[in-house]
């Protein structure tokens, strides 16, 4: 329903589910002859669990494997991910969130070369850069422009050994989900994102 500018001369439309099949006929006025419900092939991955354990998955990002982990994840809509990264980690240290590990994990398409420089160059204590996308981050500095396009197994591992997620909007919401991970979504005030209060 959000992509005005879709060229509906198709010889098929693929859609997630049969939400997105009747916005595809009520908004799109899409031919139903031509509408496909196929699934989230992103999400396919997730039938299988990770072979990476607690303990080697801490390894790899530095972190107490007895400490709790939240995920933050970073969103393809820019906000203010380091400011919200600042108040978890005051979270932690001042026992708002007891026995807690923050993980980063930026959204490979959403994240800024300032925000990137801003993230790397703090020196955190409670929050750990997801190792699958610490290198991406460090090409921003250098290439603003850089795209990446991280292997889904690497979310797997990622959302099959953390506690819950915590996001501004993100698909990893409904991937958490399917790993039977909570996740919270938050409405980040005060980022100047305006596209968030047209969300909300």
């Amino acid at each position: 329903a959000t992509k005005s500018l879709m060229n509906m001369q198709l010889d098929w439309l693929l859609v997630w589910g049969e939400q997105t099949r009747r916005h595809a006929l009520t908004y799109m006025k899409a031919d139903p002859a031509k509408v496909i419900t196929f699934g989230a092939a992103q999400f396919d991955v997730y039938r299988n669990p990770t072979a990476m354990s607690r303990q080697q998955f801490c390894a790899e990002h530095g972190m107490n494997p007895k400490s709790r982990i939240l995920l933050y994840a970073g969103s393809n809509i820019i906000a203010d991910e380091y400011k919200h990264l600042m108040m978890l980690e005051k979270a932690v240290e001042g026992g708002v969130l007891k026995n807690c590990s923050i993980l980063y994990r930026p959204h490979p398409w959403g994240i800024t070369a300032d925000m990137a420089r801003k993230i790397l160059g703090q020196p955190w204590n409670s929050v750990f850069l997801d190792s699958s996308l610490k290198q991406h981050m460090q090409m921003l500095l250098d290439n603003p422009d850089a795209a990446a396009f991280p292997d889904y197994r690497k979310t797997r591992d990622v959302l099959f050994n953390i506690d819950a997620t915590i996001s501004p909007l993100s698909t990893i919401i409904l991937e958490s989900m399917i790993c039977g991970k909570p996740p919270l979504c938050f409405h980040p005030i005060n980022d100047d994102a305006p596209y968030y209060d047209q969300l909300a």
